[in-house]
């Protein structure tokens, strides 16, 4: 409740600020709520993003109202309904306000990008390279749509609301662990770091426990549970690859997924060649080099689309 009711009190200051006839004790006013908490701040931020969002209205000067430091006049103080808004401002309020309690937020990433995000109930999530998601939270449910990509949750412990992820077909029910999906092609991969998950699939479910992985592959359901290293399967959050003993098939699958220019290896042979090796995302360019010198291999420049390997002849 004490949230909406932030949530309210933002779209009211920003169409208070908006008007024609606003005053300089209304920013102060504003500048003072602002400060009051950090709820009022995060209100703000929401309401004001998508006010952005809406294309309304043009860049509010946020720099004149955000400052604490701002004198408020002393013995005034202002109630939320008592200013004469104009239509069009109530109108506006309204309708910020009601977008922000029943729209979904959409977040996502480009290729090569990461991002961090935390959501309203304190669950943090981390987002790797073109991933999408829809958050959508109620009384019942904190509930996650992951659309495409990788992301790992922190998930702040409610009992009484379980944390949902729906990913691929299948769905990942939590209270308070930490673990990572990726959904891609159709196939989901979910890793555990900490606590415990149910997998729900078409096909049946499976519990997972810290440092334990289960795969779902499109075409026949989730597959067995089986033990992994956490730390390699999420070292993207440190912007690393790190194989040990993987096809090198799967290292360029990775390297794809981070440029728009996409390695093709057309050698079987080659492709099943064992990689143990730690590699920096943002260094390609190196991975390769390393690649070349290390396998039989050479890196062909096919276009600005595609870089080949090749067998040495």
């Amino acid at each position: 409740m004490r949230s909406e009711q932030a949530l309210d009190q933002a779209a009211t200051w920003i169409a208070r600020l908006r008007a024609d006839d606003v005053t300089a004790e209304n920013k102060d006013a504003f500048a003072k709520w602002l400060s009051t908490s950090a709820e009022n701040r995060k209100a703000y931020d929401q309401s004001f993003a998508l006010w952005e969002d809406l294309a309304v209205v043009g860049k509010l000067p946020f720099e004149d109202f955000s400052s604490t430091s701002r004198p408020v006049t002393p013995g005034r103080s202002f109630q939320f309904g008592s200013w004469p808004l104009s239509a069009a401002a109530v109108l506006l309020v309204f309708v910020v306000a009601s977008l922000l309690i029943f729209t979904t937020p959409t977040y996502q990433t480009e290729v090569g990008e990461q991002s961090t995000l935390t959501l309203a109930d304190g669950s943090v999530l981390n987002l790797n390279t073109a991933t999408s998601i829809k958050v959508s939270f109620s009384g019942d449910e904190r509930a996650i749509d992951l659309i495409k990509g990788e992301a790992f949750f922190e998930v702040k412990s409610e009992s009484a609301r379980p944390f949902v992820v729906s990913a691929c077909e299948s769905t990942i029910i939590a209270v308070g662990t930490a673990f990572n999906v990726l959904c891609e092609d159709g196939n989901m991969t979910v890793t555990v770091s900490e606590g415990t998950v149910q997998v729900k699939g078409t096909s049946g479910n499976s519990f997972l426990s810290a440092k334990e992985q289960v795969i779902r592959l499109d075409s026949s359901g989730l597959q067995d549970v089986r033990k992994v290293n956490t730390e390699n399967v999420t070292a993207w959050r440190k912007q690393l690859h790190i194989y040990d003993g993987v096809p090198l098939s799967v290292v360029v699958a990775d390297l794809n997924r981070y440029a728009r220019q996409q390695i093709r290896v057309y050698d079987s042979d080659l492709a099943n060649i064992e990689v143990v090796a730690r590699y920096k995302m943002t260094e390609r360019e190196l991975t390769l080099n390393s690649l070349e010198k290390t396998f039989p291999l050479r890196v062909v420049t096919v276009s600005d689309d595609e870089i080949a390997l090749l067998p040495l002849e």
